[in-house]
């Protein structure tokens, strides 16, 4: 944890075979992050990253919602392909997809609700 966000770093390939562990991973580290505070998922290191590996990010930032955890997503080139592709399923308001300037690293961001 640095400051007030904790940092979750994954490298390699997240796929159906590993999506349930990381998954749990993810929902481990938004109960441990303190209300209003900032965790944040590195994913620039991965390789390889499949609709099941999506849909655990999904189910992360949904309990980081709840848990009034903000939520901020730096991901690989790869990564950020699987989001362009199904990007109509995260323009949901409340997941507030926000593009970086360089136009290739999605950021996902979720503020605490108020």
């Amino acid at each position: 944890m640095v400051g007030d966000e904790r940092v979750v770093t994954v490298t390699g390939e997240l796929d159906l075979t590993n999506c349930s562990t990381f998954e749990k991973a993810l929902l481990t580290a938004v109960a441990a992050t303190r209300r209003g505070c900032e965790l944040v998922v590195d994913l620039s290191g991965v390789r390889f990253f499949d609709v099941s590996a999506l849909r655990a990010l999904l189910a992360a930032a949904d309990a980081a919602q709840a848990a009034r955890v903000r939520l901020r997503l730096t991901a690989s080139p790869v990564v950020g392909r699987v989001i362009d592709v199904l990007g109509a399923d995260l323009s949901r308001a409340d997941r507030g997809l926000i593009r970086t300037p360089d136009g290739v690293r999605p950021r996902i961001s979720i503020p605490p609700s108020t």
